[in-house]
Parts: C-alpha cells; structure tokens; sequence
C-alpha cells in the first residue's frame, strides 16, 4: 500500500494530547521500520512490565503517528483484562474483539472509526473470564492474518507481562514486540523479570523504548534499541 502525502508535524487529536513528547512517537515508528531487514514489522505489540507505565498511551500514539504519516492504520485493544482504548478515543466498548471471538458479532460490527483520519479502532468488547481462550482461539489468529491484508499497520495493545501471561499466545500472529519503560516509575527488578521472561519465552522484542512525561525535565532522553 503506498503512503499519502501528509503534513507529518501535525498534532494527534484526541484525549491524550500532551501528555508524551510527539516526536517521541515520530522516532519510534522510525526504527520499528528500519529493525527488520528482510521485511517490514507490520503487526506490533506493544506491552511493559507492569501496570500505569504507558503502554497504552504508546500504543495509541504510534498508532496515530502511523496514521498521520498517510498509513491505513489499525489499533486493536487486546488488554483484556483492563482495557482503556475506548475511554482514550471515548467510543463505545460494545461489540470488540471478545464479541467477534465469540460469534455474536461480524467482523464490520467491530472496526470503528477513532476520529483520527487513516486510523481505525477494534476495542476489547465484553470482558471476558476466559481471555486465554480468545487469545489462543483460530478466530483471532484468522482475523488478524485477514487484517494484514487491509492495514498498512496494526498496532496491539497488551497485558503487562507481569500481570499475565498473554503475551505469549499472540507471539504468533505478531511480528514482534516493543517493551515500554517508563522513566521513574519501572523498576529495574521488574525490567529484569519482564525481559528475561520474555526471552524465555521466546517473545519476538524487536525494541525497548524509554519514555518520560513531556514536561518533566529531569527524563529528556530517549532511547531505542532492537538489541
């Protein structure tokens, strides 16, 4: 799919804006592309050690950065177990991706607009007890594999890999995951755990990006690696 033409420095336009430095984002969705040498990472995961250390927010910002670079862009929220994607794009909840897993709805029941333009949204829909058993299911391994053709990029977000172990069952229908830090409030002892347990996992990483509130000037560096 060929990119559009777009004004690159425009500014996202939703609930979080302001709250991360935008070119954050803009270097990110740099080095995500230029990580994989044989063939673009499409499908990204996004994920941290724990709870409140903005992997959402980066989720939804690499999303949007994709869009605003002319990218026909999907975000779907795959944190089942807390999601907070529909509150950040204040749509509806109903009829997400459990739903679909579910068979109580269609794939076109579930993709939604986000008010940003080339950016659409799968939310988590009814939250389920059993969300190991979505995760693992055909479906969702089918939805995705049929989205790739649709999307320039898609963009998952999901559980800190302290808190569960989803990470390891969409393993396979990602191309890889990029590990949020945020500065200040990760611990290095989690950092540790979260990393070992996902190369013993044999999670895909293909980057670990260091992120600091916008205004806080004691955290002014960022770094990526695909090491």
């Amino acid at each position: 799919m060929s990119k559009k033409n777009v004004n690159v420095e425009e500014k996202q336009n939703f609930v979080e804006v302001g709250t991360y430095d935008w070119q954050q984002y803009q270097i990110l969705q740099s080095n995500i592309d230029f990580s994989s040498v044989d063939s673009k990472n499409r499908v990204i995961a996004i994920t941290s050690a724990g709870q409140a250390e903005g992997k959402s927010t980066s989720a939804i910002d690499l999303s949007t950065v994709y869009a605003k670079r002319g990218f026909k862009t999907l975000y779907i929220d795959l944190d089942l177990r807390r999601p907070v994607g529909h509150r950040r794009f204040m749509i509806d909840n109903r009829n997400g991706i459990t739903d679909y897993c579910n068979g109580n709805v269609t794939k076109t029941d579930i993709i939604k607009r986000s008010g940003v333009e080339n950016l659409n949204i799968i939310t988590c829909g009814s939250i389920t007890p059993f969300p190991i058993k979505i995760l693992e299911s055909q479906k969702i391994k089918d939805l995705i594999q049929e989205l790739r053709n649709e999307y320039d990029y898609i963009v998952i977000d999901t559980v800190p890999v302290l808190v569960a172990t989803d990470v390891v069952y969409i393993n396979d229908i990602v191309d890889g995951f990029v590990f949020i830090v945020k500065a200040g409030s990760t611990q290095k002892n989690d950092l540790r755990k979260a990393i070992n347990y996902l190369k013993h996992s044999k999670v895909n990483i293909i980057g670990i990006s260091f992120i600091q509130l916008k205004n806080d000037k004691s955290y002014k560096n960022y770094y990526y690696s695909n090491e």
